[in-house]
């Protein structure tokens, strides 16, 4: 949700089946992978990854479904340093630069 950037976070799940191939042609195994999931400068994973395999029924033949989740946060640091210092220094030197250059006028 917009209302709590640049705290909010998203939980994302891939589901992956075969279109092709039956329960009993691939067997989906569901294993502990950890480090399977990185973050990067904007945003760091807070949950580990999970995964669920569930079984569904498509023109007569069982088939599975593998349903990756990740979660993610934002990371608020680095809105930071991107956009909230530059401004500041931006506008510390257009205040700056004002005084400056009405103190440089001369007067002949």
């Amino acid at each position: 949700r917009v209302e709590y950037f640049p705290f909010d976070s998203q939980t994302c799940k891939l589901r992956h089946t075969s279109p092709i191939a039956s329960s009993d042609e691939i067997r989906l195994v569901v294993g502990d992978m950890p480090g399977a999931v990185y973050g990067n400068a904007e945003w760091v994973p807070f949950k580990p990854l999970s995964m669920e395999v569930t079984s569904y029924e498509e023109s007569g033949e069982q088939r599975d479904e593998l349903i990756l989740s990740f979660s993610f946060s934002r990371n608020f640091v680095y809105y930071l340093i991107v956009s909230v210092v530059p401004y500041m220094i931006l506008s510390l030197l257009s205040v700056a630069g004002a005084f400056k250059a009405e103190a440089a006028t001369e007067i002949v």
